[in-house]
């Protein structure tokens, strides 16, 4: 026989001991076994809502890491939007084609007859180094036989000019806008006394190029 005692907890369930005596008398073991599975199914329930609180706490602390992390991530140099001619260079099969442009303000469009290098902009000492800068525009081409890439060339003082090209992100044959973009390292002391943009063609066609720009990344 059961003796008497305080009531105890099984999941959210209050259970008296002489209670469930009563009722293991009368109808043998089956029912308690009953009372206790839908007692622990309650607890599971109740653990279970209590962990889903928390993964959506969590899933909004990362939203909120994310909405800080909105923040530029690079800091721009020098921006041409060209929204017309000034300030290219070469001029030789350059025009300005007010018809077609990835921003709506018009673009430099290039007719190559062949191989050509289109010199577009450059921007003398910009006191700068021990970072990476990274030369980006936006590019467009019809029936273009051959290829068509970003150079950047970059003046080092007592040292010389190097070169970065953009070969993985050239475009070729007919595209419509893409963003490719050519980087190049400058180590600590290694400040450039010009920067020269220009766009290499290596066959005939027609390029369009806008929105040219120069950024380094954004420092804590």
């Amino acid at each position: 026989m059961l003796e008497q005692a305080s009531p105890f907890r099984l999941g959210p369930c209050t259970v008296s001991i002489e209670r469930m005596s009563r009722f293991v008398a009368g109808l043998g073991g089956l029912l308690l076994i009953i009372v206790v599975a839908a007692c622990s199914r309650g607890g599971d329930q109740d653990q279970a809502t209590s962990a889903s609180g928390s993964a959506g706490a969590g899933a909004g602390g990362e939203g909120l890491a994310q909405d800080a992390g909105n923040l530029p991530t690079e800091v721009v140099i020098a921006h041409f939007p060209i929204d017309s001619l000034d300030g290219v260079i070469s001029r030789v099969g350059v025009s300005f084609d007010a018809s077609v442009s990835s921003d709506g303000k018009g673009s430099v469009r290039i007719d190559a007859s062949g191989p050509v290098t289109v010199k577009l902009f450059e921007l003398g000492d910009i006191d700068l180094d021990n970072t990476r800068i990274d030369y980006s525009a936006k590019l467009r081409s019809e029936g273009l036989q051959g290829a068509a890439y970003l150079e950047m060339l970059v003046s080092l003082p007592g040292l010389g000019e190097f070169f970065s090209r953009g070969f993985d992100t050239a475009i070729r044959a007919t595209s419509e806008w893409s963003s490719p973009r050519t980087p190049f390292f400058l180590s600590k002391g290694q400040d450039p006394d010009n920067i020269r943009l220009n766009l290499i063609i290596t066959g005939r066609g027609k390029v369009w190029i806008d929105d040219v720009k120069l950024t380094r990344p954004r420092r804590p």
